[in-house]
């Protein structure tokens, strides 16, 4: 009977091990956790935004700098004198030229050497893949920046 007792006694986990095994599961999702990738993100300015949005949408047709090439120069103020009302120009961005006949003219009529005239296929309207937010800063690049 004594033997038994010792037995019981020796198998049992003592006090002070229980606050460790309670805490060894959290310590060790932090541990790991300590090693997992910590990204910072910046949030983007409206400069960035256009900038990223331009050349992702707008380059292909437009050119990287807006130098013109199957859709017309928007570099050198060229936005801006075409589309003196940045609410029109936005308005353009969100419906493009797709659904417009050929021959529709747009823009500022008073815009040396004329208003823009849609030619064919012509630019696709951004309003359904692009956010106001997006469109907004796309416009604002095109007329401040290139």
């Amino acid at each position: 009977m004594l033997l038994k007792l010792e037995e019981a006694r020796q198998r049992r986990i003592p006090t002070w091990a229980f606050p460790v095994l309670v805490a060894l599961p959290f310590w060790a999702i932090l541990y790991i956790g300590a090693f997992g990738t910590h990204k910072h993100v910046e949030a983007e300015t409206p400069q960035q935004v256009g900038s990223r949005v331009f050349s992702s949408n707008c380059a292909t047709c437009h050119g990287a700098a807006g130098q013109g090439g199957a859709g017309p120069k928007l570099a050198g103020g060229e936005a801006a004198i075409t589309f003196p009302d940045e609410a029109a120009h936005i308005d353009w961005v969100k419906t493009g030229s797709q659904t417009k006949p050929k021959g529709t003219r747009y823009g500022d009529p008073a815009r040396p050497g004329g208003q823009h005239v849609v030619n064919s296929g012509g630019m696709p309207a951004f309003a359904g893949k692009l956010s106001d937010a997006e469109i907004a800063a796309v416009v604002a690049y095109e007329r401040e920046s290139l």
